[in-house]
């Protein structure tokens, strides 16, 4: 389900959700099981792997300005922002880069890339951020039992996990 792009707001309203998304899923789940005994000693092991990404083929995107801007064909979730070439290190170096419109950046601020080279950081100069690697999960579920004593435990991992705070 995706927002529409392609049509006039003029009434003030959003348009609802509809079922006009193309999205792309892949991945893969790997699970392998050992048990044995030895005398009364019962034991297993049981590692696990899976990764996981989805790709926009297609959402009712608007023709955008620059290449940097379209969200089609990139991973659904993928975040976008500015991109932060690190930090100002004098406060004239902060004067001689480009603008953000109402802010005048001082030494310390971060520091941004004006992807369309206009002398100003705005709209223009968002892009995807962080990767595009797939998510992926990993595992390991081993466990004894002996003369009606057992011991369990599962231990769980993820990789590739990116989470874009926003707000407070």
């Amino acid at each position: 389900l995706i927002q529409p792009n392609g049509g006039s707001a003029i009434f003030g309203a959003n348009y609802p959700l509809l079922n006009i998304g193309i999205i792309d899923r892949k991945g893969a789940e790997f699970q392998l099981t050992y048990q044995d005994k030895i005398g009364e000693f019962h034991y297993f092991i049981q590692p696990n792997f899976s990764y996981f990404q989805s790709f926009n083929t297609f959402i009712d995107e608007a023709p955008r300005e620059y290449p940097w801007q379209t969200r089609t064909g990139l991973p659904g979730g993928q975040p976008f922002g500015y991109i932060a070439e690190g930090l100002f290190q004098t406060q004239a170096e902060a004067s001689s880069s480009p603008v953000m419109a109402g802010y005048n950046a001082q030494a310390g601020d971060i520091k941004y890339r004006d992807l369309n080279q206009d002398g100003l950081i705005d709209s223009r100069d968002v892009a995807a951020i962080g990767h595009q690697r797939p998510l992926t999960f990993y595992g390991l579920n081993l466990g004894f039992q002996y003369h009606g004593f057992d011991v369990k435990a599962l231990l769980q991992g993820v990789a590739n996990r990116q989470i874009f705070y926003n707000g407070a």
